[in-house]
């Protein structure tokens, strides 16, 4: 609209007034083809520039320059506008050839002249006077004030009306000064303005406007009211009757000529053949209009009657089809019309004859007619569209003769189609919704399921017969382009793309036809690339070196057998080249994809994924580096496609393994990180049911959500039956379920996990049967069941200090199922953790401490504390790995799976993420102890807990990433792997940066850098190669600067009392290098060959064997084993083979371990000796603050990082002193020991206090020998191996030192046990622990803490733990006390503890006495009771072994027997393992015994072992003894045996009555209770 519309009476002209600029006026006419509206604003601005007056310009005194004025404003805008469209004309020259936006110059002109046009008329309708006001013009007209400002304001429109006239005028004409602008053509002003503006325009003379306007009249009337049909009862038939038959007799074409039945066009068979289809056309051309024209025949019925014609020949064509039994698609039929193909190409041509615009409507009417019944909708009958209406629609489409969007609307309406989709989905939801829902009301259930159904069917039927969906398949089929069959979708107002691609895509969901044939369109369109990207392997198989594909029909091409034209016989609706790259392809097939997936289509069509699958595989392999590299880089539309395409739709295609191989042959390109976003955007939405109730949009199919929640249904059944005995079964079920829905099938699987930690080994199992999909789908699960989604669960118990249930249940499954599926995708985990730790949580550690230990097989290197390390396994950390593995669980080796401890390695290697670990982890200890809780407060204990678990963490992983695998694979023995020590190297920072660029503890830098400078040290020794030792370099101690390394280590003032040679040899050895545990590695060599032995024999067999047998089965027997179990246990299995193959490997590389460190320690000691003058020669100060500073700077940080390290801290100390180190003296070192130990109580950690105990249990037990041992003190400290500076101390004031550190530890150490702190009590117990055979020595002190454990003991102590720590720390004192451990004991309490544990067992023996008469009177009194009828019975007939009240042997072993006295035994005489009698082994078979001693051996205690009852009858004795339990059949109250009457009525079943009723009393289950025999 104008800006200014009505005029201003306060100023002479509006304040917006002006003539827009030429640049504006260049920009609004470049943005025409796609927003006209700026140049529809800027001619309205310029038409008022030109036409508006204010009314001062009214007034007689300004008259003059008013119509100057105008006349300049006029000429200026007609300029403005010609100068505007010359523009446009002068691009048209320019770009001419060069235009690529596809809008060309001279369509924009002819918009912006239409619309300069459009905006004259619009001000002409709002200018131009009424002819009232006209007539008002020659009245007077009041004087009032309101009058006249009428009559000013009529008068101004009358002159900018005027104006307007002549600035239209002007427009019009073509300029004189200037011939070359060219003027807006007179016919749009003719078109567009009224007849009065054209008149006062003088562009219509005024004798002309009359005839103008009647004509006007005239066209309106016969447009809108005459009748053009007239007479239509009054044709004459016989000239649609000679239509007709020459419509029904066309000649027919075969591949050789024409023929026809009859005359045709009134000429013989023989001229046809030989004139050409045109000649033809012509002829049916004239024909046809002589016909019109001498019979005055209608040509709107004629057209009908030549569509009837082509309808009717289409439909024999289908016919013949159908009757040849040919299953060609309307591709193939209309291409392959031989004997039709010259009758529809000349009704096609008689068309041309009529307005194409009338065989639009012809048609429509058509389709209404089906659509609305016709005839058959009185007979109540369903009346459907033909397929030769679609077919022929196709044809006249094709053929130019039918517009598609001019035909839509006499087509169904879409919103019928939206309106059908709406009930489909709702429908579909609620099938949904009730799947797995079970209703007790069936019939209700039955009913509600009953109308559903009709329902869906009604609509599925309604959308059978839509002729709109019809036609599409139709057009699809035969040819058409995709965006040419669109346009029956487009409706009054052109659709966007977005909106059209919706409406397909409901059209797919509510007509599975149309979906399927968008697949079809698809997989033909991607041909050519299937045959240029993907190499097939179809015609080598079958000895093809070429050929067709399978059920494609090859037709010669021909104009004579198409029915489309020419150029449409190889047109497709989609057209693919070869060498197209991945990004254009996924442009291309976008319109098509969205369709088929959310439809579900795509379910119908496997061929179709799978080619898709190759294709997109093919293309990224090309676009990548390499095949072995992972892809990182994928355009975003790509990624986009296979996520939307080929990741998603797996659901649908369920039991179908293939299709998941195909699917991770695509994704198996990529790199993890893609991988699992493609995962995440899978389960993004929900899963199962809940993803109906997701608001992300686009919102997950349907059908896929339907294939989740079967898939659902079907794993919770399969998991409520899964068992340890039927995991093979099971498990196939189970993965078979997880082919298409891993990730429903594995979140349920992980949530069993976090509730039922007992399913982790048999859900492992499940995963053998699993595909590769699925075991990647499975690692991602995992990452999202640890939180990596970002999931918030609490991770803490209520306690707030161990982990919870389902996090420890997830950190165990974690080790166990990488461990089995070593191949699994381990990075994203990693990446996750690092994550995680970086951001200073902890409590995901486990799951890094889970892996190491079980995936990589370093189990052996941790512990749950170090405080329940025992000896063995301490001495064993000393030695090589094979010595560690052997001893940490005392001889029992895991299972190691050298695979997965290969990849895990393999991917902590890679990108230094192992190191990063590590670095972490150092860390991350100062954060646990330093950094603030936002939400409550965290508990000692569990600050504590984290502290230790990141140092064990780091440890066993700092094992795992420098100790080699070839000790582990291999039969060689035990060397350095200088692969893992070189990539090692080549990712770690130097000693230097970890302790100034990372702020590393400076034993924590040290331990970092060990492994890598032990081997650049022994380089020689270990004949490392060439890479390593360049990579090994830079952590020489030979090559450092000292000054640049070490000054941020320790300060400077440190260098006045230990020197840098000390500094670096004791932080660059281990325990290792220093000592060789000889004792530890001969007992488990020795181990080794006795089970070697054991095996070597049962291997054998024969006589020697017997003995392994038989307590192999009584092993099995007592696990209520089988005789089966029992042959099986007994035999040399391949089991046994394996096993003893190991132990043989075992023991030679033991021996060799030995060796090799006997050699490198004795080589280590010497280099020490040969430097020990240069650690305190230099040094000018005094002992006690050397030692501190020495035990401050290197002794305790070390001793507290692990349980070697405190072995190698106390046994350095030791070894400078053995050595005899100048300047290097002990006793000061000690009593700084043990001051140190009173601060150190209340400030470490669990493992802390168990590392610093063992290293207090070395010293202690170093101070206590040379307290109690004069001759060993003055051999190690005599005045030759002290300082030059010090003085020599007898052994009476050592013993006065020694007493005063002993009642400084006691005093600590019961402060720690009476403290209300937890960790102060817990730290004391555990250090306590360690040194209780040597602390303490004196009764004094260990009564005082014996009377500090009471309260501990106490059953009101609510910390449980530590009344368990002190009752055991209780019993090892005094079991220390009473093994004389205590040396300097009063004698008077020594006395008087022994008498009153004599009392004490004195009491206890007659206790056991009493019992035992009791028991035998029990025994009288049922003998009384019973009666003696049948003892003589039982005596005389019964074998000793049944009187027992015991079933006989299955097996017995003949390598033991069990040889009783003669004699009567006493009641506490035992003649087995337990008793006085002996014990014999032997090869021999067991001597059989006799009578007399067999009763009298029974009538003792009841041996070990019984033995199982031999088979009888049906083996139902058997049975119940496997059932009972070895003890069940026949013991009575406390474990007592039946009498001897009662053994003696099993024999006599059947006598009588009350015998059977004894007989089946005394067989059933014995009774457990304070019960006795014989009294009520």
């Amino acid at each position: 609209m104008p800006v200014c519309m009505f005029v201003n009476n306060n100023n002479k002209y509006p304040l917006s007034l002006r003539l827009p600029s030429a640049e504006n006026a260049t920009k609004a006419l470049d943005a025409i083809p796609h927003d006209p509206k700026a140049w529809r604003s800027l001619v309205l601005e310029a038409i008022e520039y030109a036409t508006t007056i204010s009314n001062s310009e009214n007034n007689a005194a300004h008259k003059e320059s008013m119509e100057q004025n105008i006349t300049e404003r006029i000429r200026e805008t007609v300029l403005f506008f010609r100068k505007s469209l010359e523009n446009i004309s002068n691009n048209d020259a320019h770009d001419d050839g060069n235009n690529n936006s596809g809008v060309r110059s001279c369509d924009i002109l002819d918009t912006a002249q239409g619309i300069i046009v459009d905006a004259l008329w619009l001000m002409g309708t709002m200018l131009r006077p009424h002819e009232e006001d006209q007539g008002n013009k020659n009245k007077d007209t009041s004087s009032s004030s309101s009058s006249s400002s009428i009559s000013s304001t009529t008068t101004s429109t009358s002159s900018s009306y005027t104006a307007l006239c002549q600035l239209t005028r002007a427009i019009m004409e073509k300029p004189k000064d200037d011939p070359k602008l060219i003027p807006i053509p007179s016919r749009k002003f003719m078109t567009s303005l009224e007849p009065q503006h054209l008149r006062d325009s003088n562009i219509l003379s005024p004798q002309y406007l009359e005839l103008f306007i009647k004509k006007i009249r005239k066209l309106n009337t016969d447009t809108y009211y005459r009748q053009k049909k007239v007479n239509l009862l009054q044709e004459e038939s016989e000239g649609y009757a000679k239509f007709v038959r020459i419509l029904t007799n066309l000649p027919l074409v075969h591949h050789h000529g024409y023929e026809t039945g009859g005359e045709s066009f009134n000429h013989d068979v023989a001229s046809i053949e030989k004139e050409p289809l045109n000649k033809l056309s012509q002829t049916l051309k004239l024909s046809t209009v002589e016909l019109i024209g001498t019979f005055d025949l209608d040509p709107n019925r004629c057209l009908d009657l030549t569509i009837d014609a082509l309808e009717s020949t289409i439909q024999q064509i289908l016919i013949s089809k159908k009757e040849s039994n040919c299953n060609s698609s309307y591709r193939m039929i209309v291409r392959d019309a031989k004997d039709y193909a010259t009758s529809v190409h000349l009704l096609l041509e008689l068309m041309y004859l009529f307005p194409k615009g009338n065989i639009c409507h012809l048609m429509g009417f058509k389709y209404e007619s089906y659509r609305n019944g016709g005839v058959n909708a009185a007979k109540g009958e369903m009346t459907t569209t033909p397929q030769s209406l679609f077919v022929t629609t196709a044809l006249l489409a094709s053929h130019g003769l039918l517009s598609l969007s001019a035909l839509q609307p006499h087509l169904p309406p879409i919103l019928e189609i939206e309106n059908v989709y709406d009930v489909w989905r709702e429908d579909y939801v609620k099938k949904i919704k009730k799947m797995g829902v079970v209703s007790l009301n069936a019939s209700k259930q039955s009913k509600d399921k009953q109308e559903g159904g009709e329902g869906g069917k009604m609509g599925h039927t309604a959308m059978e017969t839509n002729q709109c969906l019809q036609l599409l398949c139709v057009l699809l089929d035969v040819g058409f382009d995709w965006n040419m069959a669109l346009e029956l979708f487009q409706c009054k107002h052109k659709q966007s793309e977005m909106e059209i691609k919706e409406l397909v895509m409901k059209c797919c969901c509510v007509y599975p036809p149309l979906g399927g044939k968008i697949c079809d369109v698809l997989e033909h369109a991607i041909g050519p690339l299937m045959d240029a990207k993907v190499k097939s392997i179809g015609p080598s198989l079958c000895c093809l070196e070429g050929g067709d594909e399978e059920g494609q029909v090859v037709v010669t091409p021909g104009e004579r057998s198409c029915l489309l034209p020419t150029d449409w016989y190889y047109k497709h609706p989609l057209e693919l080249s070869s060498d197209l790259s991945l990004q254009e392809l996924c442009s291309k097939i976008d319109c098509f994809v969205d369709p088929i997936v959310m439809s579900g289509s795509i379910a119908s069509k496997p061929i179709l994924y799978c080619k898709l699958c190759r294709i997109f595989r093919a293309m990224l392999l090309e676009e990548g580096s390499s095949q072995e590299a992972e892809i990182t880089n994928v355009h975003d539309c790509a990624l986009e496609f296979i996520e939307k395409v080929l990741v998603a739709p797996l659901s649908l295609f369920p039991y179908n393994p293939a299709i998941a191989s195909e699917l991770w042959s695509v994704l198996s390109t990529l790199s993890f990180h893609i991988r699992y976003a493609f995962y995440a955007t899978w389960r993004k939405h929900g899963l199962e049911k809940a993803a109906l109730r997701s608001k992300v949009q686009p919102s997950k199919p349907l059908a896929q959500i339907e294939s989740e929640v079967t898939t659902g249904i079907s794993t919770k059944y399969l998991l409520k039956r899964m068992s340890k005995d039927n995991i093979r079964d099971m498990g196939k079920q189970v993965s078979k379920v997880a082919h298409n829905n891993p990730l429903v099938v594995f979140t349920l699987m992980l949530n069993q996990i976090e509730s039922y930690d007992n399913l982790i080994l048999i859900m492992v199992d499940t995963f053998k049967f699993m595909s590769v999909l699925s075991l990647d789908v499975m690692g991602y699960c995992l990452l999202v069941s640890l939180g990596g989604e970002g999931e918030t669960r609490d991770k803490l118990k209520d306690d707030g200090v161990n982990a919870a249930q389902w996090l420890s249940s997830l950190e165990t499954f974690t080790g166990a199922f990488y461990k089995r599926f070593p191949d699994v995708e381990v990075r994203g985990l990693l990446a996750y953790l690092t994550r995680r730790l970086h951001d200073g949580h902890t409590l995901e550690l486990g799951v890094l401490q889970s892996l190491v230990k079980m995936a990589g097989g370093y189990g052996f290197m941790d512990s749950e504390s170090t405080a329940s390390l025992s000896d063995i396994q301490l001495e064993g950390r000393c030695g090589s790995l094979t010595l560690r593995r052997e001893t940490s669980d005392f001889g029992i080796v895991e299972k190691l799976n050298i695979h997965s401890s290969r990849q895990l390695r393999k991917s902590l290697q890679d990108g230094g993420r192992g190191v990063v670990f590590l670095i972490l982890l150092s860390q991350l200890r100062a954060k646990v102890l330093f950094q603030e809780s936002h939400d409550i407060p965290k508990q000692i204990k569990l600050i504590g807990n984290l502290y230790d678990k990141c140092h064990r963490t780091m440890n066993v992983l700092l094992a795992f990433l420098t100790d080699g695998s070839q000790d582990v694979i291999n039969d060689a023995p035990q060397n350095n792997n200088t692969g893992a020590i070189a990539k090692y190297g080549e990712v770690l920072p130097s000693l230097g940066e970890l302790l100034n660029n990372y702020a590393l503890a400076n034993h924590d830098a040290w331990a970092l850098c060990r492994p890598l400078i032990r081997a650049a040290l022994f380089l020689e020794e270990d004949n490392a190669s060439k890479k390593s030792d360049e990579c090994l370099k830079s952590f020489n101690p030979k090559t450092w600067n000292f000054e640049s390394i070490l000054s941020q280590a320790v300060s400077k003032e440190t260098w006045d009392h230990i020197s840098p040679l000390l500094f670096i040899r004791f932080f660059s050895h281990s325990i290792y290098d220093l000592t060789c545990p000889s004792d530890t590695y001969e007992n488990e060599i020795s181990r080794l060959k006795r089970e070697i032995d054991r095996l070597e024999m049962l291997q054998k067999g024969g006589r020697d064997a017997i003995g392994i047998q038989a307590s192999m089965a009584s092993a099995v027997a007592a696990a209520g084993g089988t005789q089966r179990d029992i042959r099986e246990a007994t035999a040399f299995t391949k089991e046994h083979a394996r096993e003893l193959d190991r132990l043989k490997s075992t023991a030679q590389r033991l021996a060799m371990d030995m060796e090799r460190q006997k050699k490198h320690a004795e080589y280590v000691i010497t280099n020490l000796k040969s430097e020990r003058t240069d650690f305190f020669s230099k040094i000018k100060s005094n002992s006690i603050e050397t030692s501190s500073i020495f035990f401050a700077i290197c002794i305790f940080p070390r001793c507290l990082t692990s349980p070697e390290d405190a072995i190698y801290c106390a046994r350095f100390i030791k070894l400078l002193h053995d050595i005899d180190t100048p300047g290097f003296a002990i006793i000061p070192l000690l009593e700084v020991i043990v001051n140190a130990v009173v601060g150190a109580l209340y400030s470490i950690t669990e493992d802390e206090a168990g590392c610093f105990g063992v290293f207090m249990n070395e010293i202690w037990r170093t101070i206590s020998l040379w307290r109690y041992d004069e001759e060993a003190y003055k051999s190690h400290l005599s005045p030759e191996s002290l300082p030059e500076d010090s003085e020599a101390m007898s052994h009476s004031n050592y013993v006065q030192k020694f007493n005063l550190w002993h009642a400084a530890l006691g005093r600590v150490f019961i402060g720690c046990l009476g403290s209300s702190e937890y960790m102060h009590t817990r730290t004391a117990l555990i250090i306590l622990s360690k040194i209780v055979d040597y602390f303490p020595s004196k009764s004094t002190m260990g009564e005082k803490l014996l009377e500090a454990l009471g309260p501990l003991q106490q059953d009101s102590n609510p910390m449980q733990d530590i009344k368990a720590m002190a009752q055991g720390y209780s019993s090892k004192l005094i079991k220390a006390r009473d093994t004389g451990k205590w040396k300097e004991e009063d004698q008077k309490a020594t006395k008087a503890r022994e008498e009153k544990e004599r009392k004490l067992q004195q009491s206890r023996k007659e206790l056991a006495e009493k019992q035992l008469e009791e028991m035998a009177k029990d025994i009288e009194e049922s003998k009384k009771q019973i009666g003696d009828s049948h003892v003589s019975r039982a005596d005389t007939n019964i074998p000793s072994g049944e009187r027992r009240g015991r079933p006989g042997p299955i097996f017995t072993p003949p390598a033991t027997a069990t040889v009783g006295s003669s004699g009567d035994p006493g009641p506490g005489h035992n003649t087995s393992d337990r008793g006085g009698g002996t014990r014999q082994q032997s090869n021999l078979p067991r001597a059989p015994l006799s009578r007399d001693s067999r009763s009298l051996a029974n009538q003792g205690p009841r041996p070990n072992r019984p033995s199982p009852p031999p088979e009888r009858g049906n083996g139902s004795s058997a049975e119940r003894w496997e059932r009972n339990g070895p003890d069940g059949g026949g013991r009575g109250k406390r474990g007592r045996s039946p009498s001897v009457s009662d053994r003696g009525r099993d024999l006599d079943r059947g006598r009588d009555k009350d015998d059977g009723k004894r007989m089946r009393r005394d067989m059933s289950p014995p009774r457990r209770g304070p019960r006795r025999l014989g009294r009520r």
